[in-house]
């Protein structure tokens, strides 16, 4: 009788270890991952977050309302007042800029059919004047690895087409001659000496804003880009898909991607270092996913899951269990200071999360 109750209390302590809700990996995946987990407190979890900059010393993210805060670890978040006008009430902001030393937002009206863009003087909010009455859309800055070569690209919307507005020094804005598009250009990168906006499935390219135009050099798909982004560490640059691929233009002149499409599509991308190594992350509908290069790319793409792969560098096993990892990442933001690289990620009704050191791996936690 004995043995038998003494087998009896082992299988019970074995299956107390591996359950609590939390999978096959049991309680001590879940201490790993719930003693690592932190909270800012000060900005909502559910709110959407359309993009984030860096001002010298505050950051700023665009969801609904316009947030900031110190750069500084443990600062709180706040919200910045919306413009005022006489004869529209402005009461949503999903795009952010810093360009030029100088931050710009596009504020919308509540029926959203008045969009307008404005720079931050101080601590309000000031109409652009030479685009007053213009319903701007999406905001694109683009620079060099260096942070030259700055350029601030705004998509006005023209009776359902599109016209591109440009500026290269903050304060001039032109727009791009005889360009109609039916799309607004959504991102894009410096490459090679060239501009590569994306706009739907079409890559605007050229060294010439006056005359850029459809490129010859695009990946052969026929699904939407959701992002590019140009590896100064690699020296080539990679595009997404919506349709689930990743594509990168080789220095041999030569389009790879990932032989077997990814269930969701994917977004915007973001670059660190970690041990010597080139790690390159994309958001998509359901997390994100991660590539590793110790040197220049191979003959395919390969997609690593955060986490899980034995080769993940981004993160530790705390990522697979937060909302994170099922939610949609559109934007990155990554931000070295004092040499060290914080990466924040902008969800769709997850609020913004944050990815920094700890030991000798990286953890992901809640802003």
């Amino acid at each position: 009788m004995k043995t038998v109750i003494s087998i009896l209390l082992i299988f019970f302590g074995v299956f107390i270890l591996f359950s609590c809700d939390h999978g096959p990996i049991g309680i001590f995946h879940s201490l790993e991952v719930e003693t690592d987990l932190e909270d800012n407190d000060s900005l909502e979890n559910t709110i959407s977050v359309g993009d984030m900059i860096r001002s010298t010393n505050d950051y700023y993210i665009a969801a609904g309302s316009v947030f900031t805060r110190e750069v500084s670890s443990g600062s709180e978040w706040s919200k910045v007042p919306a413009p005022s006008g006489t004869d529209i009430v402005y009461e949503n902001s999903t795009e952010i800029a810093y360009a030029f030393s100088k931050v710009f937002a596009v504020f919308s009206n509540a029926a959203g059919d008045t969009s307008t863009l404005f720079e931050l003087k101080g601590e309000a909010w000031q109409e652009v004047s030479a685009l007053k009455g213009k319903r701007c859309d999406v905001l694109v800055y683009t620079a060099d690895s260096t942070g030259n070569n700055e350029s601030l690209f705004i998509s006005v919307r023209v009776s359902g087409a599109y016209s591109l507005y440009y500026t290269l020094d903050g304060t001039t804005f032109t727009s791009v001659p005889s360009l109609t598009l039916s799309r607004p250009v959504t991102d894009g990168a410096w490459v090679s000496d060239e501009y590569w906006l994306l706009s739907g499935n079409t890559i605007l390219q050229g060294s010439d804003l006056t005359s850029i135009s459809e490129g010859s050099v695009k990946p052969d798909t026929t699904a939407d880009f959701g992002g590019i982004h140009y590896s100064s560490n690699l020296s080539v640059p990679f595009i997404s898909s919506d349709d689930g691929f990743v594509y990168i233009y080789t220095e041999d002149d030569q389009w790879i991607n990932n032989t077997t499409a990814n269930e969701d599509g994917f977004y915007d991308f973001t670059e660190l270092l970690i041990d010597g190594k080139t790690v390159i992350l994309v958001g998509s509908e359901n997390g994100y996913k991660e590539m590793v290069f110790a040197d220049s790319p191979g003959d395919t793409v390969t997609l690593l899951e955060p986490g899980v792969s034995r080769d993940s560098l981004s993160s530790n096993i705390n990522y697979i269990n937060t909302t994170l990892s099922i939610n949609i990442i559109r934007n990155f933001f990554i931000d070295r200071n004092d040499d060290v690289y914080r990466i924040f990620a902008c969800t769709s009704g997850d609020g913004l999360w944050i990815n920094i050191p700890s030991g000798t791996t990286r953890v992901w936690g809640r802003e």
